[in-house]
């Protein structure tokens, strides 16, 4: 009995050992999936805003009421919007290589050409702003900018909607796998009570053999 004791104590030991270097290991593993989907989802979806701000910021920058003024002023202002059209230009490069936007080729051939036809639009209209006032660049702003404009806001809202659905995807699988790791892991850690509950029932069976054993014994001992 001793010796089944002991054996008993040493199992439960081995066994909670196991355990925690298993949940160990499994809590790991989901918090590096979840680190991974944060660290690349979250860049990506703040560089989309950033990169519609940007557009936003460009766009604004054609209004005809910052070329009203004389032929130098008019320059200026249209070198201004120039920066801020090459700093969205280079961000979007940057957002396009990712590997993180939650779409395929065709979808990304549509955000690249959206963009570039934006900035075609947006240095003709400056084009048009600094050499003159002619009221043609107004209209040509109005029926041909702003349709591009409008294009390329879609395409990354597009984009941002879908990173957004894919990152909720992507957490509730890993919640998915997180409940059965847990699962497991309460499987494995409640084996004793398992174990004990089936040499109570052996037990308590091996009594009531015993109990009816002895019991036919002592009538058929009987005169």
């Amino acid at each position: 009995v001793l010796f089944r004791s002991n054996l008993l104590v040493v199992l439960l030991v081995l066994s909670n050992v196991a355990t925690g270097i298993f949940s160990f290991y499994l809590l790991r593993k989901v918090d590096a999936r979840y680190s991974a989907l944060i660290e690349h989802t979250v860049p990506v979806l703040s560089g989309l805003q950033t990169l519609t701000a940007g557009a936003v910021e460009v766009m604004r920058g054609t209004n005809p009421s910052y070329f009203g003024g004389v032929a130098d002023e008019r320059a200026k202002a249209a070198q201004r919007t120039r920066t801020a059209l090459e700093r969205e230009r280079v961000m979007r490069g940057k957002l396009l290589s990712s590997e993180w936007l939650p779409f395929g080729a065709s979808e990304r051939v549509e955000l690249q050409k959206a963009g570039e036809a934006f900035t075609r639009g947006v240095e003709d209209v400056l084009n048009r702003y600094a050499g003159s006032e002619n009221p043609l660049s107004n209209q040509v702003r109005e029926e041909s900018l702003r349709p591009a404009f409008e294009r390329y806001l879609a395409s990354l809202t597009d984009a941002s909607d879908g990173l957004e659905a894919h990152g909720l995807k992507s957490s509730g699988e890993l919640t998915e796998k997180t409940g059965s790791f847990s699962k497991i892991v309460l499987g494995v850690a409640g084996w004793p009570v398992i174990a004990m509950m089936a040499l109570l029932l052996v037990t308590v069976c091996f009594v009531l053999v015993l109990m009816f054993v002895f019991r036919g014994k002592e009538m058929s001992d009987m005169p």
